[in-house]
């Protein structure tokens, strides 16, 4: 399953493709992987991490201000900027609070910008 993100200024909107996979050759265990992502509000010029199960669904939940006391509940115009998916659930929590403890709008910019930073954050926090 793929997901492809079109931002919008009214939302999140996602295309999703799917490719049934080849169940021919024995059997399989599915592991729900999880996602860390970094939003971007222009607006307040901030920049917020989490991490979830399920990236559409908490993108949606940002969107329409669903966590009370929530940090992104200041502003309305959050983009996705950045996904690390493929994770482990512990892995994905390990990450996201690594990149919270970092409190440093370059190291979110250079994770962007090196995916070898990606790579050694996998390593290190699995």
């Amino acid at each position: 399953l793929k997901i492809q993100w079109a931002l919008r200024p009214c939302g999140f909107k996602s295309r999703l493709e799917y490719e049934p996979p080849d169940y021919s050759g024995g059997f399989f265990i599915f592991v729900n992987m999880a996602t860390v992502y970094i939003l971007y509000s222009e607006s307040i010029d901030k920049f917020y991490s989490g991490s979830c199960n399920d990236l559409e669904e908490r993108l949606v939940q940002h969107q329409n201000k669903g966590f009370d006391k929530s940090f992104t509940k200041q502003a309305g115009d959050w983009t996705l900027y950045f996904v690390i998916d493929d994770l482990g659930y512990q892995q994905a929590r390990k990450i996201e609070k690594h990149i919270k403890v970092m409190k440093s709008r370059k190291y979110i910019q250079n994770l962007k910008q090196y995916p070898e930073m990606i790579k050694t954050l996998k390593e290190r926090l699995n």
